[in-house]
């Protein structure tokens, strides 16, 4: 017989399989249950005394992983019963204390339940599931690790930007933003050597939390910079961003002898060698996919300021257009004109035949 103890007591037959052993063993059915219970056997009316035994504890070999905003989450294994009013499933994590997965629910009697996770991030986080009184294994799990969906292009004298994802939790002090930059380091080496590093975007803070942040983005240059994220040691999946391509707003006219002119606009970046000046080399406008192919270059180009840059223009005439490229990003195409002619003097002359002389710019 089995008996449960409690304040509703009763006895159970366990029906007999077989006396594997003469004198010393037996095998019987247990009937479904949990917890503990005491048995008796009792042999031709003789009974022995009770004996404490319980069923096997409950064990966890899987777990499905939650969202770092909480979600629900299925856990399988062995030994759940079928009654979820019995099942505690504590979470423990190392940056916080003890709490529950609530809400359980029997999904797959003895085999398989689901409960609410809180919301949390990080790796290493023990589930362990308690069931009247047998406490079952620990199992590790972790929280889904964030997701980058896109990143807005940054400024290349650095600035902010707006990540975009899910997983990015709410706690600035969990989440590190890592950018892989490279742009060439002289203009004078043939090929130039890459200039690589991994930066953090600095300043983390948030628009939504869980799904968008924003942070200060170290200065560089060019197209497809890596970006991606940590959170609480969790780390995403690598996106690429450009940084912001230049725009023109404003170039000075020439003189027709050649001249420096000043360009204005934005997103220069800091390095004076890795900007290069195309101006058309007839009135005959181009398109930006003819920057590497037609056109002549502006030479000696300088960076005034984060808006300005100045180069020397070729002589010429009349309207030109020209644009920017910084290692590798094109900018806009603007129009211009070399400057008016202006007269300065002029020799009349003193007879009907006699030529004048005009000087002027």
């Amino acid at each position: 017989f089995i008996s449960r103890a409690g304040a509703n007591d009763y006895s159970l037959p366990c029906p007999l399989i077989d006396v594997t052993n003469d004198h010393k063993l037996v095998t019987c059915l247990m009937v479904e249950g949990l917890g503990y219970f005491d048995v008796q056997v009792v042999v031709d009316g003789m009974p022995a005394s009770y004996h404490g035994a319980s069923y096997a504890a409950p064990y966890l070999t899987y777990g499905t992983l939650p969202d770092a905003a909480g979600s629900h989450i299925t856990l399988a294994g062995l030994n759940f019963g079928t009654n979820s009013s019995l099942v505690i499933v504590e979470v423990f994590r190392k940056m916080a204390s003890r709490s529950l997965c609530s809400n359980v629910t029997i999904l797959q009697p003895h085999t398989s339940l689901s409960c609410f996770m809180q919301p949390g991030s990080g790796a290493d986080i023990i589930v362990r599931i308690t069931i009247m009184g047998l406490v079952g294994n620990n199992y590790t799990l972790q929280y889904v690790p964030p997701s980058i969906s896109s990143v807005s292009p940054p400024p290349p004298p650095g600035g902010l930007v707006t990540i975009t994802g899910v997983g990015l939790h709410d706690i600035p002090a969990l989440i590190v933003v890592y950018a892989y930059i490279s742009y060439p380091s002289s203009s004078s080496l043939s090929p130039s050597p890459l200039i690589l590093s991994i930066a953090k975007c600095e300043d983390v803070s948030f628009l939504i939390p869980d799904r968008r942040i924003t942070c200060n983005f170290p200065p560089g240059i060019g197209n497809n910079i890596l970006v991606w994220v940590s959170v609480d040691d969790l780390f995403s999946y690598n996106v690429t961003v450009n940084y912001a391509a230049p725009i023109l707003s404003y170039v000075s006219r020439p003189s027709t002898s050649g001249d420096l002119i000043t360009i204005s606009g934005e997103n220069f970046g800091p390095f004076d060698y890795l900007i290069s000046v195309y101006s058309s080399s007839s009135s005959s406008p181009f398109s930006v996919d003819d920057a590497y192919d037609v056109g002549v270059l502006c030479a000696s180009v300088s960076i005034l300021d984060d808006f300005t840059i100045t180069c020397m223009h070729p002589p010429g005439t009349g309207q030109r257009t020209l644009h920017v490229v910084v290692n590798d990003q094109v900018s806009n195409i603007i129009t211009f004109l070399y400057a008016d002619p202006a007269i300065q003097s002029i020799s009349y002359p003193y007879a009907r035949d006699d030529s004048s002389t005009i000087s002027g710019i």
